[in-house]
């Protein structure tokens, strides 16, 4: 937390896979809007807003739900 605005206070996320610490530093309603905001084709994103299913899929097949690349394990 930084600042008295707690609106502005950055974002960190952690993905299950183990994969780097991430800081969004324009805070948490941006950051919202950008996981529900459909998005076509790959992103810089980490990951975009999937359904469970299609996420338990991914996962089912030993896939990385953000990068659609192999887990790591």
């Amino acid at each position: 937390m930084t600042g008295n605005d707690s609106d502005a206070w950055p974002i960190a996320d952690l993905y299950e896979d183990g994969g780097p610490l991430t800081v969004h530093e324009d805070g948490f309603a941006a950051y919202a809007r950008r996981w529900c905001t459909p998005a076509s084709g790959l992103t810089e994103e980490a990951m975009q807003f999937m359904h469970w299913r299609k996420y338990d899929h991914l996962m089912g097949q030993g896939l990385n739900p953000s990068t659609g690349l192999p887990r790591a394990i």
